[in-house]
């Protein structure tokens, strides 16, 4: 009886703790898996391969990218089948996009991205703009898929890019 007591006493201390282990991962394994699942992602998000990002975000991912709100507008696009139809529909007239990175970083369920976008956008009218500007990608990863996407850049130069072209687009029709 003292046995079965002393068992059952055990038990009921042990489980708790091994139930908390297995649900909640450790600091090495979130950041681990943040790293990696964020580094595929970006990749794929960069290459605007919309087929390889899908099964890497969550059911209710979002993204937003406030730094934008003047230029392109800072809508938050929430859930998988918003987000992917954002981006489809939006980056369609970007052309190229390359993210030369300074630093990579995670930890815990969050990884960091930070470097120079650049890129060219058709504007319409077969006018390009090509643009570099610092970047900066912010994941949030659970369970092996992005819920949250942030994009942080500055706009300034694309704003003055763009500027230009217009400037050169006036020029070319005797506008100016």
């Amino acid at each position: 009886m003292l046995f079965r007591t002393l068992l059952i006493s055990l038990a009921a201390v042990a489980m708790p703790s091994a139930l908390c282990a297995h649900e909640e991962p450790d600091f090495e394994t979130s950041t681990a898996s943040a790293l990696s699942v964020g580094q595929e992602y970006v990749d794929a998000y960069v290459d605007r391969d919309w087929d390889r990002l899908e099964p890497l975000l969550a059911d209710d991912a979002s993204f937003q990218d406030t730094t934008a709100q003047y230029v392109f507008g800072g809508i938050r696009h929430e859930g998988k089948a918003d987000v992917i139809g954002f981006f489809r529909k939006s980056y369609s007239g970007i052309s190229r996009m390359e993210l030369d990175l300074d630093r990579e970083f995670a930890s815990s369920d969050n990884a960091i991205f930070e470097g120079t976008l650049s890129w060219d956008v058709d504007m319409g009218g077969g006018r390009i703009v090509s643009t570099e500007m610092p970047f900066v990608v912010v994941l949030t990863v659970h369970d092996g898929k992005v819920v949250t996407h942030r994009d942080y850049a500055d706009y300034r130069p694309f704003l003055e890019a763009n500027a230009a072209s217009m400037r050169e687009a006036r020029k070319a029709a005797g506008q100016d």
